[in-house]
């Protein structure tokens, strides 16, 4: 189905959103089957996407993307929508001890450098969907 350009499977819908031709690029997509949800909806395929640099899409942008990405690909039997994202934020006190005698870093320059590698963590790790927040890979970071 692929080689006809129709979207059959999961992996499917996720490579036509990924290369769309709207200029619209994502940070995240997930894809699933109405068949998968908590309460079965047979015949709909449920799209969530995080954009890059927000948040959610716009009304006009979930149109746009099912109108002119997703139906044409889609077989017709299937209704296709776009879910958007529950976010979880974590709030971290952090303590980081270190001995100046070993650093010829100020405490501002290693609070800069410890802020920014947390942002990094969270953009490398954590800005996906179904990402794990596991304490232990985060305390790794600064090693």
């Amino acid at each position: 189905y692929a080689a006809q350009n129709r979207a059959v499977n999961k992996n499917d819908y996720i490579v036509a959103l990924q290369q769309n031709s709207l200029g619209i690029s994502f940070d995240a997509v997930n894809v699933w089957g109405g068949e998968e949800n908590d309460t079965p909806v047979y015949g709909q395929v449920f799209v969530s996407l995080k954009p890059a640099g927000s948040y959610k899409l716009t009304d006009t942008q979930k149109t746009r993307i099912i109108n002119e990405v997703i139906k044409p690909i889609s077989v017709l039997t299937v209704n296709p929508t776009v879910v958007d994202p529950d976010y979880t934020y974590l709030k971290l006190n952090v303590n980081v001890f270190f001995d100046p005698t070993l650093t010829n870093q100020s405490s501002a320059q290693i609070q800069s450098g410890v802020m920014s590698a947390i942002e990094q963590f969270g953009v490398n790790t954590l800005n996906t969907f179904n990402s794990t927040f596991n304490a232990y890979d985060f305390v790794l970071i600064g090693r």
